[in-house]
């Protein structure tokens, strides 16, 4: 909550444990823990538990780019010491960002991918 505060609320999060605005449901005025319940967010909460990345669908790949567009993303970050299942979370988003954003990289303990050729943030 420091950061958002601190950048007057410029740094938005779609994903983690923090209180903030049902994106979902913008009438909703109410604080709810974590971001609503996207397509993208399904699936990355489906991702992390399994033991390799999974194929990935034209649909899902879809739904990336809206939600990206929707989020007004330009950053996708993955905090490694965060996630036990990195590896297959980060191949994931390798698959549902290509062709128009190549592979994470890996920058100072994250994992980052430059998403603004997507959503046109």
């Amino acid at each position: 909550m420091r950061l958002s505060t601190e950048t007057n609320y410029e740094v938005k999060f779609n994903g983690g444990y923090f209180l903030g605005p049902n994106d979902t449901v913008p009438e909703d005025k109410n604080a709810h823990f974590g971001p609503g319940e996207r397509p993208t967010v399904a699936l990355m909460d489906r991702v992390r538990g399994q033991l390799a990345s999974p194929d990935v669908t034209e649909q899902q790949k879809a739904d990336m780019r809206a939600d990206l567009q929707f989020w007004q993303a330009t950053n996708i970050v993955i905090v490694i010491a965060y996630h036990n299942n990195v590896d297959v979370i980060r191949r994931t988003i390798d698959k549902l960002v290509a062709p128009e954003v190549g592979p994470g990289r890996l920058v100072g303990g994250v994992w980052l991918w430059d998403v603004r050729p997507i959503s046109g943030a």
